[in-house]
């Protein structure tokens, strides 16, 4: 299995990638737990001046993935349900105050 979200880094620019093209790259929970954990390192490294959120393939990001959601759904799984929205609150929270120099 691909990662969900793939990193490079060029000089003190980090490029973070989504990694579901199959999906428009749709934010399943695996891929927010990634992003997140990913862009709070990148943010608070001394070595990064700036972070490029881009996507694979043809579409940066299609939102939420809503067969997963769905599926949570259909399965009543609550908790599932609210660790994606907690988890992507937290990413939507952290972009506008990223510390990058």
């Amino acid at each position: 299995m691909n990662a969900p979200v793939l990193l490079e880094r060029v000089d003190r620019v980090a490029v973070v990638t989504l990694n579901r093209p199959e999906a428009r790259n749709a934010l399943s929970a695996a891929l927010l737990v990634d992003l997140f954990e990913i862009l709070e390192r990148e943010a608070a490294s001394p070595e990064v001046g700036a972070i490029v959120l881009t996507g694979k393939g043809t579409a940066f990001c299609a939102g939420a993935d809503l067969k997963e959601s769905a599926d949570e759904m259909e399965a009543a799984d609550f908790w599932a349900q609210r660790r994606r929205v907690t988890q992507s609150q937290r990413i939507h929270l952290m972009l506008p105050g990223c510390p990058c120099r």
